[in-house]
């Protein structure tokens, strides 16, 4: 993945209200990348974090959706009206895009990475 975009590659698992970045490999020339090893963020502010927060426990995405989020940017989601939305279109689509939503000029996409069993 690494070698075909040319960008930053993190993988991240959800942990609580965030999602826990496990590793991350930078490219040389990228924008500014703020996630670290053991870094973490909130479930509505990153692509890692909406594609599991939009497959994760339906209980979760009530707790997110239930509360404001914080904004990062001005193109940060942080309402239930547009997050509920958001959460089905990456679940129908199968992958997160988020422009802008943690820091400006940076486009942030994620997929979920199933097993072999789905």
């Amino acid at each position: 993945m690494h070698d075909v975009v040319g960008h930053h590659v993190q993988i991240g698992v959800p942990e609580g209200d965030e999602v826990l970045f496990l590793e991350r490999l930078t490219a040389p020339g990228a924008i500014v990348n703020y996630t670290r090893i053991a870094g973490r963020l909130t479930l509505h502010v990153s692509s890692s974090g909406l594609v599991l927060l939009a497959h994760g426990p339906v209980g979760l995405r009530e707790r997110i959706l239930a509360c404001p989020p914080h904004a990062y940017t001005p193109h940060t989601i942080t309402t239930a009206t547009t997050l509920r939305p958001t959460l089905a279109a990456v679940r129908q689509q199968g992958y997160a895009y988020c422009p802008d939503y943690f820091q400006e000029d940076a486009l942030d996409v994620a997929a979920l990475v199933r097993d072999a069993g789905g």
